[in-house]
């Protein structure tokens, strides 16, 4: 057997060498424990350096949970579930930047008005009835209404406006500080002369569709063209450009006729001839805005109201326009072809809501109607953007409980119904809301601003949405019998504005408190107690590193049509405890 020596110790060949000494195995040893020493010392620094990593990130998460707390209001209505405000949470009433937008992050709150008293139609039909003394238009200054629409109503379908009665308006923006919109007139045809011979129809308006649609872009032009042809002679009256713009009142309705046939407008109707309106009044202006249809009601996607030909009027109309846009539009200012357009047709979309059209609903149904907002402009704008790939602001050019008719809700009921819509209209983030409307037709149907020289209950919810912030905070609370809405003013987070509306006989407690003190931590915010009285709406607002104050208004708890009993609203900065008095609610 052959053996192989190379690796094997010296001595004899096949045998092992000598055994390891002590030292050897002493240095042996030494260095095995040596190696387990540094390898549980490496181990040790690894370990350290995650605990360490994991305190950081500890103390960073507890930091910022402490600053997010920092930024939460626990409100507790009630024997209601607590909510949490999370003012972090905000967004801009008017989020898009692809949208015509104001300074004002706030909806435009506003109102209808009608042409000046005594003064005259183009076609000398009616004369305008609304007073613009110092009392309409300081009261609406005063409200922070910010947003008029003119002329109210049916007026325009029946009458044309003259050239004074534009200025007119043009003034009364000037004195309120408000933003305009004026209805284009597209009645049916009207009678060449009246009894006395008088032309009513004005020169360069035909019955035709174009002789219409150019006199309404005049019309434009008038109002926001210095250089104007028809301010030739009325070179110092032009004071407010009017940007905003509507295009008839209430098409689906037979009260105004379609001009080419006469008769009650359909759906396709409408469409073409706010189409061909539309390009004659962006031609005279590119910047201005078009709003449509303006159709008196509407239910919901697919719920109506529908033409004679059952065509459902909001998504036909949406889809006609959108086509014809598809067709035609382009954001190329290269392009020269007469076929195509490089403004939009259609700028946002106006409807007008009177829930219970001439007809008194029970008030648990009209006190309960403002929720239906959640459902119907969800789904309205996912409408928009499907049509246009694009989205529109919404304008709600006409609202109230009742359009006419003899019955209606007491003015107190009424005044709790607005406070409600008002406040879920501005978490739905609708653009313009034109209340109807500012000065009373025929005593009180439906309830306006003003009455008989006075203000009204509504004017009072105006003035309370006065003082809100400008942006809102979403919050989810039980809307039954108190509802809550919040606004923050801006990511600076300096106040809170807290909105009550109490739809019950009975007062309800409120208590606000910062969520830093579940944890007995120091907070910037204050806790607050409010008692909000029956039928009353209240707005707390609070500031933050203490401080708050509180604008109250109980609603007439007697029917009065003659507005004798509505009572002011008051203000109190508010103390450190709460009392019953519903004129001192914290």
């Amino acid at each position: 057997m052959a053996f192989n020596t190379t690796n094997m110790p010296p001595g004899r060949p096949g045998q092992a060498g000598p055994p390891p000494g002590w030292q050897e195995l002493r240095d042996q040893r030494a260095a095995e424990l040596l190696n387990k020493t540094k390898g549980r010392k490496r181990l040790f620094i690894m370990l350290s350096v995650v605990l360490l990593m994991l305190l950081v990130f500890a103390g960073l998460r507890f930091s910022a949970i402490l600053s997010g707390m920092d930024e939460q209001l626990v409100i507790h209505v009630a024997n209601q579930q607590p909510a949490i405000l999370d003012l972090r949470q905000l967004f801009l009433v008017n989020p898009d930047p692809n949208l015509v937008r104001q300074s004002n992050v706030l909806p435009k709150i506003g109102s209808n008005v009608f042409p000046k008293v005594g003064s005259n139609s183009e076609n000398r039909a009616f004369s305008g009835f609304m007073n613009y003394d110092t009392t309409i238009s300081t009261g609406i200054r005063d409200m922070h209404v910010n947003f008029l629409r003119y002329p109210g109503g049916d007026w325009g379908s029946k009458n044309i406006l003259s050239l004074d009665q534009l200025d007119d308006f043009s003034d009364l923006l000037t004195k309120t500080n408000a933003q305009g919109m004026i209805q284009a007139y597209l009645g049916g045809p009207l009678p060449n002369a009246d009894a006395q011979g008088h032309p009513l129809v004005p020169g360069g308006m035909g019955t035709d569709l174009a002789s219409r649609a150019q006199y309404a872009g005049n019309w434009v032009d008038y109002m926001n063209n210095p250089a104007s042809d028809l301010r030739r002679s009325r070179p110092n009256k032009l004071t407010n450009q009017v940007k905003l713009w509507t295009i008839g009142n209430e098409p689906d309705l037979a009260s105004i006729n379609d001009p080419t046939t006469n008769q009650p407008f359909t759906v396709a109707g409408y469409t073409a001839a706010f189409i061909q309106y539309s390009i004659k009044m962006h031609n005279s202006n590119p910047e201005i805005s078009i709003f449509g249809p303006e159709i008196s009601r509407f239910y919901g996607i697919g719920a109506g109201p529908r033409d004679a030909t059952g065509a459902l009027w909001m998504e036909q109309f949406l889809q006609g326009v959108a086509a014809y846009e598809k067709a035609h539009y382009t954001d190329d200012p290269q392009v020269k072809d007469p076929t195509k357009i490089h403004f939009h047709i259609l700028d946002g979309v106006s409807f007008h809501y009177y829930p219970f059209g001439g007809n008194t609903p029970p008030v648990e149904q009209l006190l309960s109607n403002a929720d239906s907002w959640n459902y119907l402009l969800p789904a309205l704008r996912n409408q928009i953007r499907a049509d246009f790939r694009r989205d529109m602001p919404i304008a709600l050019t006409e609202i109230n409980t009742n359009s006419s008719g003899q019955q209606q809700p007491t003015a107190g009921q009424a005044a709790l119904w607005w406070a409600d819509t008002l406040g879920s209209l501005i978490n739905q983030q609708v653009n313009y809301i034109g209340f109807f409307a500012t000065q009373g037709i025929n005593l009180t149907t439906p309830y306006p601003l003003f009455l008989n020289g006075h203000q009204t209950a509504m004017a009072r919810v105006m003035q309370i949405f006065s003082h809100v912030q400008s942006h809102v905070v979403p919050l989810s609370v039980q809307h039954d019998p108190l509802s809550v809405y919040a606004t923050v003013d801006g990511e600076q987070r300096q106040n809170v504005s807290l909105v009550f509306v109490n739809k019950s006989p009975d007062a309800q407690n409120v208590q606000v408190d910062p969520a830093a003190s579940a944890l007995s931590l120091a907070s910037p915010w204050h806790s607050q107690s409010v008692i909000v009285g029956g039928n009353s709406i209240v707005l707390l607002t609070l500031h933050r590193n203490g401080g708050a104050e509180a604008f109250s208004f109980a609603v007439p708890a007697v029917n009065d049509p003659k507005n004798a009993t509505v009572g002011p609203m008051n203000y109190v900065i508010c103390g450190k405890s709460a009392t019953t008095d519903a004129n001192t609610p914290c």
